[in-house]
């Protein structure tokens, strides 16, 4: 799997040397930790000549149910704003199904996806950050209008907006990540395009919660499994954590600058380790970091596998020892990192 665009990589929490990823050309499947690869059964490959640019901007586009972990999602795009529909499994992804292939409200298609986020105590209800709404053709007048959160109660058969407050903009944002409470399942947090939001009534409404970060927002969101008052947002400026509930938010960035640079890197994936939460990764526009300290002081790691590749992603098993897994797609395939 060296080389191609990866999109998505989950593990299995009980055999954590079985991973599944999505690739532009359908999903695979591993047992052995990333040594061989095995396509998986029901997904087709995409035929559509891919857009890059579109995959970059996705957040997630496979998922694991974190009450079951034998149900999966998946969705796919083809190009631009080309949605190709989700897919679901509930063998722990050993084959898979249609749950539906043009996702729709009750008065838009839903295209664009940019994450997709389970509901940690209902594996059917499941949380869509849009990048685009658009009317259907036969239903006129034909509009269009930019991002807000969508939820499914059936395993993604129906959905319906979810996104009060969200609306209250200029420009609906376009959520980019979507992260629950782990002590509390009504409460979610939203990382946006210039903002980040709160809800504490399971996201039927939402609140701004950005006090320091200003117009940054979030390009990817992580909460202390142990401590759910600890949040970090990776942000187009670095690192900013939060100790109080996403009231307030300071910048953690010491170490993940480059020498000489003004301003820290980008950040697109952040992930916490949930046996030691004082131990992160974040993968920037300048490789892969490591903290030891909750984010307090940084440093790089090193890639055992192929150069590291724009906009990555990050992906950590269970078991012993941990496996910290690095994909893109903007190609690169799937590399493994250590400390």
């Amino acid at each position: 799997m060296s080389g191609i665009p990866v999109f998505g990589l989950v593990s299995d929490p009980g055999n954590p040397a079985r991973l599944l990823i999505a690739t532009g050309g359908g999903g695979y499947r591993s047992d052995d930790a990333g040594t061989t690869w095995e396509p998986a059964s029901g997904l087709d490959p995409i035929t559509t000549q891919a857009n890059l640019a579109s995959f970059i901007q996705t957040s997630s586009s496979i998922i694991r149910a974190p009450s079951d972990p034998n149900v999966l999602y998946l969705e796919r795009q083809s190009g631009l704003f080309e949605h190709q529909g989700l897919w679901r499994s509930r063998d722990g992804g050993i084959t898979w199904q249609a749950a539906r292939q043009e996702l729709q409200g009750s008065d838009y298609l839903l295209n664009g996806i940019r994450t997709l986020t389970v509901d940690p105590a209902n594996p059917d209800q499941i949380y869509a950050g849009i990048d685009m709404q658009s009317k259907p053709s036969d239903q006129p007048p034909y509009s269009v209008r930019s991002g807000g959160i969508y939820r499914s109660s059936d395993g993604g058969d129906t959905w319906q907006y979810w996104g009060n407050g969200l609306q209250n903009f200029a420009v609906e944002p376009q959520v980019q990540s979507i992260v629950f409470d782990p002590k509390d399942s009504s409460t979610l947090y939203a990382g946006a395009v210039q903002n980040v939001f709160k809800s504490t009534d399971g996201g039927i409404h939402w609140r701004t919660a950005r006090r320091g970060l200003g117009t940054l927002g979030a390009n990817i969101l992580a909460i202390d499994p142990s401590d759910s008052r600890r949040l970090f947002a990776g942000t187009r400026r670095g690192v900013y954590g939060s100790q109080d509930s996403g009231r307030s938010w300071l910048p953690l960035n010491r170490g993940l600058k480059a020498v000489g640079a003004t301003r820290p890197p980008e950040v697109f994936s952040l992930v916490i380790d949930p046996d030691d939460s004082k131990l992160l990764y974040a993968a920037t526009s300048l490789g892969v970091f490591a903290s030891a300290s909750g984010g307090r002081r940084w440093e790089p790691i090193r890639s055992t596998l192929g150069e590291q590749s724009p906009g990555q992603r990050l992906a950590l098993t269970g078991g012993t020892p941990k496996r910290l897994y690095g994909y893109a797609p903007a190609g690169g395939g799937v590399m493994l990192y250590q400390r």
